[in-house]
């Protein structure tokens, strides 16, 4: 059995769903039928394949993430030899709230990924998913007094970034933005809601996507190797380090 963190923000989360499953969810029951398949319907009523923890939380940052997201995998994690974290962020980082500007600037949201992915790929395997594109020229989301403004072009330059660090550190990534663009599914889904959050169907059509994607495949018919061996080391407070210095390591 196969233990797995998701941590990201509003759609990893399952926002625009329904039924309240979001992807992660919906990609762990596409395991449990695949598994079904194969072994017979009684595989249904076995152990399952997977168990997803979503540990995502809406408009949440890089920075948000960086500073939560150890010790909430460790909690989950630690004790199981097959077990993996998955990543899926970035509208957080350049949601502009109000008008008051990106929650953080491209270069300083770059830097915290970089970070949090590359500590985190030291303790268990690690699978980076790309954000998912808004619709038209961007979505706007009300939520009480506040307004959510997010745009296309900031989705595609913390995009790029994001690819250009897991290409670097040989990461694997999953470019969504390409993939649903041309996705009818997805565009559907996206239809007459807040330009934002997909409907059920789009988060379908990301675990289906996701479901494919050969890095994926390779831990659910491989294995993900063993879980954290090594006493997972102290950080220091991120509160008193600038992303700079976050990026260097320190």
């Amino acid at each position: 059995m196969k233990h797995i963190c998701f941590f990201g923000d509003g759609v990893t989360q399952g926002l625009g769903d329904r039924h309240h499953m979001g992807w992660p969810e919906r990609l762990a029951m596409l395991e449990r039928t695949m598994r079904a398949s194969a072994q017979g319907a009684c595989a249904l009523d076995d152990a399952p394949a997977l168990v997803p923890y979503n540990l995502s939380v809406p408009w949440d940052t890089s920075a948000d993430i960086a500073l939560r997201w150890q010790a909430e995998a460790s909690a989950r994690l630690q004790d199981h030899t097959q077990a993996g974290v998955v990543f899926n962020f970035g509208h957080g980082d350049m949601v502009d709230i109000d008008d008051d500007g990106v929650q953080v600037p491209l270069w300083d949201a770059a830097a915290y990924a970089e970070s949090l992915i590359c500590e985190a790929s030291l303790l268990w395997p690690v699978l980076w998913i790309g954000p998912t594109p808004v619709a038209g020229s961007g979505g706007f989301y009300q939520s009480g007094q506040r307004t959510y403004h997010l745009t296309c072009g900031r989705v595609q330059a913390i995009n790029d970034a994001y690819g250009d660090i897991a290409c670097r550190k040989g990461i694997p990534y999953l470019n969504l933005l390409a993939l649903l663009d041309a996705n009818p599914a997805w565009q559907e889904a996206m239809r007459g809601g807040t330009g934002l959050f997909p409907s059920a169907a789009g988060h379908q059509a990301v675990a289906e996507i996701i479901h494919q994607w050969q890095p994926w495949r390779r831990w659910m018919d491989q294995g993900m190797g063993g879980g954290v061996a090594l006493r997972l080391r102290d950080l220091p407070p991120h509160t008193l380090l600038t992303p700079k210095m976050v990026a260097a390591g320190y």
